[in-house]
């Protein structure tokens, strides 16, 4: 009989990484992969559980894995097991755990060997087999854990220390990826200029950018997010190497707060001000790179005005992209135990309110791209002859035709994962509409 597996992943790009490399070693060891859980005699359900109602999304779709199929393995792999074992194990008493750390170590699960493996490991997540989720887009870690001691954040007790992967190591599986035919590359990690911070006095981000942008062939490689605190220390050596044509022109920044105070109590080491200085420097050798921002809505103790600093500063900096979170007490965190909890209709009331504010500010930041022209790539298939390419400022565009996979009208050359042209012809406040031009 042949052995089957179903794989469901979440969370961020780098949970994403985890799971090709799952399904990669379990193809090699003769499974077959799945695309419902009903045929499979495994399950593995990859975890995230950065905000409160994903955690309990988790533990109820665990539950329901766990009686749906009672006659499958179940493994429960992801930063769950590492930070919330007793939930985990409450939801399904029989369930195999896999920290986040020690993927390569799946087949001792399954043969019996062993039925927990969690902790701290420096594993090093290059040169594994992958079944990737988009042939267009190779996900490479580069470090797994961080600096920070953020009181907000659960994942740090998934993820643990810092653990920096060997440079030469990653530029390898760069280039092994691109001559695999991947045309766009994401470099990943907790934060990714506090790279080599573990064995160096300062960031080695800099110094592996350079050593990507020398190699051969086609690509676009997207940098992760990277915090204040540890750009600041290499902010000049940072900004030049995204001037390379094979560097998106686009930076991940979380700020998370406009106001210092609030700042402060997130332990997040940085101030507004800095955060406008890195910006700052960024857009004065890029003007038009992509900027990327996160805020959080009514972290504890946040006044209205505290708040308006926060809705003042997305006005005055203008983010093309801001990922807006309400706040929520993960157990086990500082900020779960502080003093001055809002009503989570105040903090939902924050929310929309820094939504509305920052849909009108992108819209208006769109509608001038219309009419420009530009490379693209086409990186991901929406179904219903609808895809979604990027410029190289990393900028989402959507582009619809008919025909043919890798058609558009009448155009007979296969666009997908290939360098075309786009004309810009609409926006909306999340993203482009382009049409393909044909040279």
């Amino acid at each position: 009989m042949e052995e089957t597996f179903y794989l469901e992943t979440y969370g961020c790009s780098a949970n994403t990484a985890n799971a090709e490399i799952i399904a990669g070693l379990l193809e090699r060891a003769g499974f077959i992969q799945m695309s419902s859980p009903e045929h499979a005699s495994l399950l593995i359900i990859n975890t995230c559980i950065v905000k409160a109602p994903t955690e309990h999304y988790m533990a109820r779709r665990i539950r329901e894995l766990d009686k749906g199929f009672p006659d499958s393995k179940l493994i429960v792999a992801g930063c769950m097991p590492d930070a919330e074992l007793d939930l985990v194990k409450e939801s399904s008493p029989r369930a195999l755990m896999l920290g986040s750390h020690h993927v390569k170590d799946i087949l001792k699960l399954i043969t019996g060997e062993k039925t927990q493996i969690i902790g701290y490991s420096d594993e090093v997540k290059l040169g594994l087999p992958r079944i990737r989720k988009n042939p267009a887009v190779a996900i490479i870690p580069i470090s797994e854990g961080c600096l920070g001691s953020c009181a907000y954040c659960i994942v740090k007790f998934a993820k643990g220390r810092l653990h920096s992967y060997p440079l030469h190591e990653i530029v390898k599986e760069v280039e092994k990826s691109v001559a695999s035919g991947c045309r766009e590359i994401w470099l990943t990690s907790q934060d990714n200029s506090a790279y080599g911070r573990d064995y160096s006095e300062k960031s080695q981000l800099p110094a592996l950018l350079v050593k990507i942008n020398a190699l051969k062939g086609s690509f676009w490689a997207r940098v992760g997010m990277m915090n204040p605190d540890s750009i600041l220390p290499v902010l000049d050596e940072l900004v030049p190497p995204f001037r390379s044509m094979k560097i998106f022109k686009f930076i991940h920044i979380p700020v998370q707060s406009g106001s210092n105070e609030i700042l402060k109590k997130m332990m997040r080491n940085y101030s507004v001000e800095d955060f406008k200085e890195i910006v700052s420097s960024f857009r004065k050798m890029i003007p038009r790179i992509t900027l990327s921002t996160d805020i959080i809505c009514g972290f504890p103790g946040e006044t209205e005005e505290q708040f308006m600093e926060s809705v003042n500063l997305i006005k005055e900096i203008k983010p093309d992209v801001l990922n807006i979170s309400r706040f929520w007490a993960m157990p086990g965190t500082e900020a779960a135990a502080m003093e001055g909890q809002l009503n989570g209709n105040e903090t939902k009331e924050r929310s929309k309110r820094m939504t509305a504010e920052f849909k009108r500010i992108a819209l208006e930041k769109n509608r001038t791209e219309i009419g420009s022209q530009y490379p693209i790539l086409i990186d991901e298939n929406l179904g219903n002859e609808n895809y979604i390419a990027r410029n190289e400022f990393y900028k989402p565009i959507s582009i619809k035709y008919s025909g043919n996979i890798g058609r558009y009208g009448n155009c007979t050359r296969n666009i997908f994962n290939v360098f075309s042209k786009a004309r810009i012809v609409g926006a909306t406040s999340h993203s482009l509409i382009g049409e393909i031009v044909e040279e």
